[in-house]
């Protein structure tokens, strides 16, 4: 059952239709309220307190005034205590709801029996086919990296404070780990692969994908959160899912019905030697950068290698933000489309180096003389300079569910990248220490990350 606050509870409470399965559905999105909800306390009912928990939903009608109803969160909006009449039950306007776990939430991805390939379409078009938890922390994106940004926690040389990175990471992995991440996250889109094998046939693999890079906060207040790659691996094992690989990527921008242009910044300059063009680049400056959306972050990027700041991770999602309204006319939400080409993804790879980060992407636009985008990759090699510690604004981590359908048969991701037939589907040929080449990835993971 989907509908607006209003009518649910009309439609419950005055016509006693059937509500086991609740979808809402709000203009303002004031709960983030994304999966399935149930009734748990109707009016009039004597509900005991202790029953009721925060982040439950409630409904209250304005009886006999039209369609007027509000949505608000237990523990947050409302108290307990505004739920009950002068009789201890609970009053004639309000519903109360909790989110139902569902059997999907419990299992693997990949269950026994497997599905057929129509369950597996059902399910994919129904909502993101991990292991995604339920919210139990509610802060929005601002105030989480607001947080990370208190002078006890950013400090004033990240080059010169190592473990600042993870104990940043650790606390945004807490975030997502608890399901706080906007509702749309929790959808998905479908990409569709078709290949000839080495057994000369032709192969047809489809795996979803998350419709936009891990994202912390509701779906009003949200932000991208770059990661380190052991700490988006971390979150993949949780929820069922992997990284791409880079073919995966190119597959995925083709694939996605809104193409971003890259948006470099300019927060890495700090009076060094550019190696391309032998010349000393100046100290940045935000005040005096134009790109910039916003100058609120100013005094953080004055800072030694800014480009690594919680400030850079701010401004640069409100770039993005802005750049998806004025070039696409959408913002992110509830049934948004996949949209890609805006970040660096971390990727896994066949031979990955242990003492260096993988990433591949960041797609930058180019007009031709007729108007259309010719497309390049800035970071166009996935084995970067950088120490697998690093991360920066740029940076992002796409979710691949762990699930896939394979010429109709449901495969884990892994199983499909340990296929020497189906492995090429997602992932190039290299060359192996005997000689021979194929796209196997016997370990589909961030190097030295243990398996959970």
């Amino acid at each position: 059952m989907e509908s607006r606050p209003a009518q649910l509870f009309d439609r419950i409470v005055h016509r006693g239709e059937d509500a086991t399965e609740v979808f809402f559905e709000t203009d303002d999105d004031v709960s983030d309220a994304g999966g399935v909800w149930k009734p748990i306390a109707l009016p009039g009912s004597s509900t005991p307190f202790d029953d009721l928990r925060a982040g439950d939903l409630v409904v209250q009608r304005a009886l006999g005034e039209g369609n007027l109803a509000t949505l608000r969160v237990l523990g947050d909006d409302i108290g307990p205590q505004a739920l009950y009449d002068q009789y201890g039950l609970i009053r004639p306007d309000t519903l109360v709801f909790r989110e139902a776990v569902t059997s999907e939430d419990v299992p693997s991805v990949v269950g026994t029996p497997r599905r057929t390939a129509s369950e597996w379409h059902r399910a994919a078009q129904a909502g993101f086919l991990g292991r995604l938890p339920q919210r139990t922390r509610r802060g929005t994106g601002s105030e989480v990296l607001a947080a990370l940004m208190l002078p006890a926690t950013e400090p004033k040389d990240w080059r010169k404070h190592p473990t600042a990175k993870s104990a940043r990471d650790e606390k945004i992995l807490d975030e997502i780990v608890s399901g706080n991440i906007p509702r749309f996250m929790r959808q998905g889109t479908v990409v569709t692969v078709k290949f000839t094998g080495k057994d000369k046939k032709e192969h047809t693999i489809h795996y979803q994908v998350m419709r936009e890079y891990l994202t912390v906060g509701n779906t009003r207040d949200h932000v991208i959160v770059p990661l380190i790659p052991a700490t988006a691996q971390r979150i993949a094992d949780t929820f069922g899912c992997i990284l791409p690989t880079r073919k995966m990527v190119d597959q995925i921008f083709n694939a996605a019905t809104v193409k971003l242009s890259a948006l470099p910044r300019d927060y890495w300059m700090q009076g060094q030697t550019d190696k391309s063009t032998g010349k000393k680049v100046p100290i940045y400056d935000p005040t005096k950068d134009k790109k910039l959306v916003t100058h609120a972050y100013d005094e953080y990027l004055k800072k030694p290698d800014c480009q690594i700041s919680t400030a850079s991770y701010l401004e640069h999602d409100l770039a993005i933000r802005q750049q998806l309204k004025s070039e696409a006319g959408i913002v992110r939400g509830n049934d948004m489309p996949l949209v890609a080409g805006h970040k660096k993804d971390l990727v896994i790879a066949k031979a990955a180096r242990a003492d260096r980060l993988q990433a591949y992407g960041w797609f930058k636009a180019e007009k031709k003389p007729d108007g259309t985008n010719v497309w390049t990759v800035l970071q166009n090699f996935v084995e970067t300079s950088h120490e697998p510690q690093y991360v920066d604004y740029s940076h992002a981590a796409r979710l691949v569910a762990g699930t896939m359908l394979v010429d109709d048969q449901e495969m884990t991701a892994a199983e499909v990248l340990a296929s020497d037939l189906y492995s090429e589907g997602l992932n190039t040929k290299s060359l192996n220490k005997d000689g021979t080449t194929d796209a196997i990835i016997k370990s589909p993971r961030v190097p030295n990350v243990p398996v959970p």
